[in-house]
Parts: structure tokens; sequence; C-alpha cells
């Protein structure tokens, strides 16, 4: 401080230096006085924590303890949430440490919550059969993140009467029931708004019903990025006229396999317990983008979408993978082993997937339920039927017991079917029978077009003479156009020509309509000719009189249309 005397009057000058580096040294002595509250811990208003006494709560900001050591866990984490709720929300981070439930923490009616794990952050209920975590009540904008829950007799996570809910970065093992399970307690209250992403499953033997992912009646339900390893049972089921889904670029492993040894070992390390499909989408789900999936080993079909016409409408099935699913027997198709896509219903595209060695058909449409509106362009199929008789693609295939159904107004086009694997019998198979009932169940309405078809042991292309209104045109490896030149021999009026169509071998004929010749012979006079007697392997070209010395010639163009 410097000093300066003019007259009377006395001036204090006061000079002030700022040394940054002695400030932050400060600033750091000031938070050491405080370990307790790391500045991690700062960015969350609650932190539940343990000792040897027990799980506690405390202030994130103070280090005030709220709750504990001692209450069980369910009540820690229920405090926690009442807490923020009063704040008008926040964040609870819990920190590494296993926390064993007895009864479910529920989140009821609360809002703008967000419950934060470490990496070593375990949820743990070997003897809660219900969920760890139940978000309900109207409860919206809740995010859970970077947590594992292991070893739940239960559910891991039960949405009911929520919106805006986040399950994010969390992992899943070896839970009884369903991992995350959205559910309603009464029909027609949808949970809307649910994300689950970068999650990953890996389970042992749950229940017959259970899924990693079971969603009942939900709206806007994403479901992006997640892993399953292994799952005893369904991978993601999505059910009750749920709609706005969205399953993207997941990769789904070994659903219906648990870990060990067993004397049909199908794949190391695993035994087959169950026909768990890797993604059920059905009863009445409507509006469901399936895109950029990795489906394979599982025991049941790579992806079932079954709601029948009325009920399931609008799936985009596209880009994605389905390889060797189906490994064991008892699926959809009855005794049967599944295959990479099974779809009824109406108004889908099946677009730009693959699916190969498959232990069933690689897609079919219609099974017990009927499909309709129906576009399959442009996928890779290659060697399915690893297990049973089967087909590339196939059209009223028998389902479980005795049912068919009725396949109408679908195109199956620019597809490329392989079998060099020599299992499937067809390449593209269409069916039509008589049942019981003394009906007769067919497909219709069908448009075969521009495919590339090879190496079927059977036919590459096939279907009945009952089923009606089939066109086939356009195919490679399979003749349903054919030209070439005939003559009639001096002093006939006939020849049988022999057209070379593929059509023979599924014993439909072309229509006479549809057989067009020129005469590149001048004939006599008033002389006619006609076509008759087409059959699945010829027809005849008449003339009204003899034909002249060096016979009469024609140019022909057989079509199936």
């Amino acid at each position: 401080m410097a000093v300066r005397r003019i007259g009377q009057r006395v001036t204090f000058l006061w000079c002030f230096v700022w040394v940054s580096g002695a400030s932050a040294q400060t600033a750091s002595n000031a938070a050491s006085l405080r370990p307790e509250v790391l500045p991690y811990e700062n960015e969350s208003d609650l932190i539940i924590a343990q000792d040897s006494h027990g799980a506690y709560l405390r202030n994130g900001d103070t280090g005030t303890i709220i709750l504990g050591p001692g209450p069980p866990v369910d009540e820690i984490f229920e405090r926690a949430f009442l807490h923020l709720d009063d704040a008008g929300g926040g964040r609870v981070h819990v920190k590494s440490g296993t926390y064993t439930f007895v009864n479910p923490a529920v989140l009821g009616g609360k809002s703008h919550i967000s419950i934060v794990g470490d990496h070593g952050t375990v949820l743990t209920g070997p003897d809660n059969t219900g969920a760890v975590f139940q978000v309900v009540n109207g409860s919206t904008d809740v995010t859970i993140a970077d947590l594992r829950f292991a070893h739940c007799a239960g559910k891991g996570i039960n949405v009911q009467d929520a919106s805006d809910v986040r399950i994010t970065g969390c992992v899943f093992e070896e839970i009884g029931e369903d991992a995350v399970q959205i559910a309603i307690p009464q029909d027609g209250v949808y949970v809307e708004r649910l994300w689950i992403t970068g999650c990953r499953f890996r389970g042992g033997e749950a229940e017959s019903d259970s899924a990693a992912v079971h969603a009942y009646e939900v709206r806007d339900l994403f479901v992006l990025n997640n892993v399953i390893e292994s799952w005893g049972r369904g991978g993601f089921n999505i059910q009750k006229s749920s709609g706005r889904v969205v399953i993207a670029d997941n990769t789904i492993g070994l659903t219906g396999f648990v870990e060990g040894a067993c004397e049909d070992q199908i794949v190391e390390g695993y035994c087959g317990v169950a026909p768990s499909n890797g993604i059920y989408v059905g009863s009445g789900t409507a509006s469901v983008t399936v895109r950029g999936n990795h489906v394979h080993d599982c025991g049941g079909i790579g992806i079932e979408a079954s709601s029948g016409v009325g009920l399931g409408s609008q799936f985009v099935i596209c880009d994605n993978v389905f390889l060797r699913n189906g490994l064991v027997g008892g699926g959809a198709s009855g005794t049967n082993h599944g295959g990479g896509i099974y779809i009824t219903g109406s108004h889908h595209t099946v677009t730009n997937n693959i699916c190969a060695e498959n232990g069933g058909t690689g897609i079919q449409l219609g099974y017990g339920e009927d499909a309709q509106h129906i576009l399959v362009h442009g996928n890779v199929i290659a060697d399915n039927a690893q297990y049973e008789s089967g087909a590339g693609i196939s059209m009223n295939a028998p389902s479980e017991g005795n049912g068919f159904s009725h396949v109408q107004d679908v195109a199956i086009r620019d597809n490329l079917i392989t079998n060099e694997a020599g299992t499937q019998d067809y390449g593209i198979r269409c069916s039509a029978t008589t049942r019981a009932d003394g009906n007769l169940y067919w497909a219709d309405g069908v448009l075969i077009e521009g495919n590339r078809i090879s190496g079927h042991g059977v036919q590459q292309i096939w279907w009945p003479v009952e089923a009606e209104q089939i066109i086939v045109r356009g195919n490679v490896g399979f003749a349903s156009a054919s030209r070439g030149d005939a003559t009639i021999a001096a002093g006939d009026q006939f020849v049988i020509v022999a057209h070379g169509l593929d059509f023979d071998l599924v014993g439909v004929a072309p229509d006479p309509t549809q057989v067009q010749v020129t005469p590149t012979s001048e004939l006599d006079s008033g002389v006619c000719w006609w076509v008759s007697d087409v059959t699945d392997t010829s027809f005849t070209i008449n003339t009204s009189d003899v034909a002249p010395t060096g016979g009469s010639t024609f140019n022909w163009v057989c079509v199936e249309r």
C-alpha cells in the first residue's frame, strides 16, 4: 500500500497482483479440505454408496448423510427418488459396489431423474422375484445408465405408464425373467417414447415367455446398438398393438441357449434349451422398422414378424443379416426348425437382407396367418434349410398343427437365391392344399420377376396348378420365355414344337394366346394357321392345307405372362 499526502487529504492506493498459479493452488487446497466430495460427485445431486455397515445416501455437494448406512437397498434408492422429485429432479450417482435388492425400488410419478452408475456398480436380487427398478405411475424424463443388473430372480427393469425413459449403457446378466419389460397395468395405456441403447445382455435359462427386451403396448420405442451375447429365451419381443418401433444396428446371438455342457452341443460351450427367436414382432403391432441388425445362431427364427391381416402392418425389414438361425427344433413351424425371416400381415417390405445357412426356409410368407401386399426385393438368400426340407423363399408353408394360410398380392423381385450347399430343395416355392375342412388354401396374385436362382435339387421355382394369378417372368435360371423356328414338312398339316419352358416342372401350361407364331415362308392363298394343344412341354402349329414342297416355315415365341 502506498500513501500520498496532498494538502490535508490523505489518499490510499491499493495495489493488487493476480497470481494465477497461486490462485489455482488455493482452489485446489480448498477442494482437498473436503476429500469426501469429489469433483465428479459434485456433478450429482445425490450419492448412493456403501461401507462395511451397508448402503447409505448422501448429498452430492455437502457430503451430508441423508439416510443410512443400514436400511434396505430399495429404501435407499426410493428415498433418493423422493428427495430429487421434491427438488424438481436431478442426478443420482451410484458408486461402485454390489447392491442387493430384496424388493423392487419403485420410481413412481417422478420426473427429470437420472440414475447413473460406475463401471463396477452391480445391482442384484437373487431373492427378488419382482424387478430391481420399477418406473411407474406417470413418471417422465427418466434416465437409467451405466448400471449392471446381475443374478436377479425376477426382472431387471420394469416400466409401466411412463414416458421419455432412456435405458443406456447397462449390462444385464443372468436375469430370471425379462431383462427390460415394458408392460402396462391395463389395456390401452401406452408407454411412450422409450430408448434402449448401447446395452449388453448375457443371460441364463430364463422363463419360457420372457425375453431380453419384452414390450407390450408401447409407442415410439427405439432399440438401438445393443448386443445379446446369449439369452435363455427370446431376444427382442415386441407385441400387443405396439407401434412406431425401430430396432436397428443390434447384434443378437444365441437366443434359446445357455452356457454349459450337454449331450447335443450344437454350438460349442452352449446348450440349446428353446427355439427362441432373435426378434419377434407381433400381436397387432404396426409401423415397425427392423434395420441393420446381425442376428445369428439363434435357437428359433431370426425374425418372426407375425401379425395377421388387419392386425399387423407396415413392417420394414431391411439391411439385416440372418445367419445360422433355427438351430433348435420345435419353432413356429411346428416341430421343425426356424429360418431367417418369417412374416405375416400386410403392407410390408423385406429388402436387402442376407439370409444364409438357417435351419429352415430363408424367407417365409404366411404360416397359419395370412400374408398380403408384401414386397420381397433385393435379398441374398443362400444355403438355408440346413435341418429340414425347405426353400430360399416359400409361400403358404404349414404352421403349428395343420394350418395353412393365404398369401396374396406379393411381389418377389430381383433376389439372388443360391444353393451351393445343396440344402434348399426349392429356390422359390408357392403352395396350395386342400385341408380337412374341404377348403383349398392357395397363393394368388404373386409376381416372381427378375430373380437369379441356381443350384436347387428339386426345382428353381415351383407352384401347383391350383394356384391362381402366378406371374413368372425374367428370372435367370428359370425359363419363362423362349423362341425358335419350326417347319411343317411337305404334305403335312401340323408340327409339334417343344417350347423348352420350365413350366413342365410345375405342371403349368402356357395359355395358347401366349404362343405367337409368324410364317417365314410364303403360304398359298387362303391357307390359315393356328396354335393348338398347348401343354407344359409343347404346342402344335397347324395349317388348313398341306404344306407345299420344301415345307412351311414359322418363327415362334412363347412367353408365360
